[in-house]
C-alpha cells in the first residue's frame, strides 16, 4: 500500500532516476514492442502495486509507446467496452531538468474507445505547444517548423484476451529539440486513465503535475543499441540528490 505520510519535498524529486530506452527499427507507425522494451513502472519505487506495463523504444525517426493492461468488458449494456486517455509530456534536451516550460517541451494526449462490435476509436492531439521564452529568430523559426508538422502522432489500440495495448507513435517532426544523437537524454512523463481502474503515471511527484512542472518527469537514458532480450529493465539512480549535483556543476 502507498504511504499516507505527507511530505514538505517528495523524496523521489530529490534524486534524478535514469531509465535506459532501447533503440528499435522503425518499421512503422505503432508497431509492437516485445517485452524487453518494458520500463519499470515509478510505483513500485512507492512499494504499489502495477498493473499497467509501459514499453518504450526510440528512434532517429520518433519515439514509440505502448501501455499494456488487463483487458476488460463493461457489465452495464450499451456502453463501450473499454475506453480511456493517456498524456504524455515530452522534454527533447531532459539533462537540464527544467522547471519552466519551454521550446522543447511537448505535451499530448491520446484517447480510445471499443465498442461492443468491436470498432475502435482513437485520436491523438497536441494539449499544449512548446514555449519561446526569448524572440531570437532561429529559435522561432525552429518552433514554427515543428508546428507545421510533416508528420503528426498516430495511436493504435489492440485488444484481445489476453491484453489491451495502446500504441502512441511521436515523429520526430512533431518534436521541437529531438536530436537523439547529439542530446541521447530526454524526460517523459505520462498519466494513464480507463474507468473502473486506478490511474497510473510516471511522475515522480503526483503534486506537481503532468503539465505544471516538467521536473517531475523521469529521465531516460537512449542507448544506441536493441535490449538483450535475456536481461530484465531496471531502473537506477545517479546516486546523489540532483539539487547537490546542480550546485557542484554551477
Amino acid at each position: 500500500m502507498e504511504s499516507s505520510e505527507k511530505h514538505w519535498i517528495e523524496p523521489l524529486m530529490l534524486f534524478d532516476f535514469q531509465i535506459p530506452v532501447y533503440r528499435h527499427p522503425w518499421t512503422g507507425a505503432c508497431s509492437p514492442l516485445s517485452s524487453a522494451y518494458a520500463i519499470p513502472p515509478i510505483r513500485c519505487l512507492r512499494a504499489a502495486q502495477s498493473i499497467l506495463e509501459c514499453r518504450l523504444a526510440w528512434a532517429p525517426e520518433g519515439i514509440q509507446a505502448i501501455w499494456r493492461s488487463p483487458p476488460r468488458s463493461a457489465k452495464s449494456p450499451g456502453g463501450p467496452i473499454s475506453e480511456g486517455s493517456v498524456a504524455v509530456g515530452i522534454d527533447t534536451r531532459g539533462a537540464a531538468r527544467l522547471r519552466r516550460w519551454g521550446e522543447t517541451h511537448h505535451l499530448f494526449e491520446a484517447t480510445w474507445s471499443i465498442d461492443r462490435q468491436g470498432k475502435v476509436r482513437a485520436k491523438v492531439e497536441r494539449k499544449r505547444e512548446p514555449v519561446v521564452h526569448w524572440m531570437d529568430r532561429n529559435r522561432i523559426q525552429n518552433l514554427q517548423a515543428a508546428k507545421d508538422e510533416v508528420d503528426i502522432p498516430q495511436v493504435a489500440v489492440v485488444s484481445d484476451a489476453v491484453a489491451e495495448e495502446v500504441r502512441l507513435w511521436i515523429p520526430a517532426d512533431s518534436l521541437s529539440g529531438y536530436q537523439p544523437q547529439r542530446f541521447p537524454e530526454i524526460r517523459l512523463g505520462y498519466l494513464w486513465s480507463r474507468p473502473g481502474m486506478p490511474s497510473e503515471g510516471s511522475l515522480l511527484d503526483d503534486a506537481h503535475g503532468l503539465e505544471n512542472d516538467p521536473r517531475g518527469w523521469v529521465l531516460l537514458a537512449l542507448q544506441d543499441q536493441a535490449p538483450a532480450e535475456e536481461i530484465s529493465p531496471t531502473v537506477t539512480s545517479r546516486g546523489e540528490p540532483a539539487a547537490r549535483r546542480r550546485k557542484r556543476s554551477s
